[in-house]
């Protein structure tokens, strides 16, 4: 996990996250979201069927659970503060955070991970 967050560049800044320095909380995200994915799909199993609650959206209850999660670290944060993050921070940035949590997850297919990932690139 160390050497797949030191892989994310900043491609404005040309820096990259320090994996060591925010391993702890990478950790914490990839749990705590395997964790909520599955009392979600408990819930489901429960009540025996899954409600279409989006049915105008062409993904499914499982994406749209990965959807809201990215959705939740979409920030337009300014180079300065950026830079800060990637140098101090023991928190990955929200882009970065949202780009790997959904790229490692199940329930994403790789047409919706691309989309997510072109509004990663957008925000930068």
């Amino acid at each position: 996990m160390v050497d797949q967050y030191s892989q994310f560049v900043d491609k404005e800044l040309n820096m990259t996250v320090d994996g060591r320095q925010t391993i702890d909380e990478n950790i914490a995200d990839s749990v705590g979201i395997k964790k909520a994915f599955r009392a979600y799909r408990s819930v489901i199993t429960e009540r025996g069927q899954e409600e279409n609650k989006y049915p105008t959206l062409p993904y499914s209850q499982n994406q749209i659970f990965f959807i809201g999660f990215a959705q939740n670290w979409c920030i337009n944060a300014v180079p300065g503060a950026r830079a800060f993050m990637l140098r101090y921070h023991v928190h990955s940035p929200g882009y970065i955070r949202r780009s790997q949590k959904t790229r490692t997850e199940r329930g994403l297919t790789l047409q919706t991970r691309n989309q997510i990932q072109r509004a990663s690139h957008d925000e930068i």
